[in-house]
């Protein structure tokens, strides 16, 4: 496939084509994946619907916790959360999405806060340095994260 994609590549670039190539098969594969990674992320057409294992004693969760469901592939890593749940009885429970501001300042600011189930969350950041924060958990739950995601090379 890669192949096909650097072929075309160099049609596209290097028409009529020239004696010697104008770039290297190195330097079109680094285009072509730039440019994967960039339709995938800006049409979110690659979501995967995993799992973000929280405990009770913490209100941050770094992207590399989230944990893919055995046999995805294809993928590198989370770009963005869009959904969070979590189990409730046989069903799942809504925890709703705040901006960072305002995370910021009705939960975190809070001196004291209350512990219970996950009701509200926020992400900080993006990629590799994304952050899920969750209000402080009552005890360990699982979190159902319907995430972006960003392709392997």
């Amino acid at each position: 496939m890669l192949t096909a994609y650097q072929t075309l590549f160099q049609a596209l670039i290097q028409y009529p084509a020239p004696p010697t190539p104008l770039i290297s098969n190195a330097t079109a594969t680094t285009y072509i994946n730039a440019a994967r990674g960039q339709v995938a992320l800006e049409s979110e057409s690659i979501r995967v619907f995993a799992t973000l294992p929280i405990t009770a004693a913490a209100m941050q969760y770094p992207f590399a916790a989230i944990m893919f469901p055995a046999g995805t592939v294809g993928v590198l890593g989370v770009e963005d959360v869009r959904i969070v749940t979590y189990g409730v009885a046989d069903g799942q429970a809504r925890v709703v999405n705040r901006e960072w501001e305002w995370f910021n300042r009705y939960v975190l600011a809070n001196p004291v806060p209350v512990a219970g189930p996950p009701s509200i969350w926020c992400q900080y950041g993006q990629g590799a340095n994304g952050t899920i924060f969750v209000n402080q958990p009552d005890q360990p739950y699982t979190l159902y994260v319907d995430t972006v995601c960003y392709p392997v090379p």
